[in-house]
């Protein structure tokens, strides 16, 4: 049943993501299409190591990100890992890119390149 579950998730990884107009980066949370009725705040921390290629690239996909669907409903936060080590060293930060997805009531990890946002969606649930 495992195995029949991350097929599907596999499937449907490649689906578009939905759009919605951009109100701004801060507010809080409160979409019915895509998380609970009540409002939540949410917040991304980034973690990067300087200007390198997987860096660069997940930091635009989170900024896209914000600035899209998820505009006026989150804040976000960037920190090279190279400027302000002690910062991941407190979150136990190992790779980068990681993401961690902080809302009310939990917080999730996520590495890589950030190319899957159904993983930060899934996140925000």
């Amino acid at each position: 049943m495992l195995a029949t579950n991350n097929k599907q998730m596999l499937k449907s990884d490649h689906a578009k993501p939905t759009r919605r107009p951009m109100d701004g980066i801060l507010a809080t949370l409160s979409n019915p299409g895509h998380f609970s009725d009540t409002k939540k705040t949410c917040h991304f921390t980034l973690f990067i190591t300087g200007n390198g290629k997987n860096s660069q690239i997940a930091s635009k996909n989170l900024a896209k990100l914000c600035a899209g669907e998820l505009a006026g409903v989150c804040t976000m936060e960037i920190v090279d890992i190279l400027e302000d080590f002690a910062s991941a060293v407190n979150h136990n930060i190992l790779v980068t890119p990681t993401l961690l997805v902080t809302t009310l009531h939990k917080t999730t990890m996520i590495t890589g390149k950030l190319s899957n946002l159904r993983k930060i969606r899934a996140a925000l649930r």
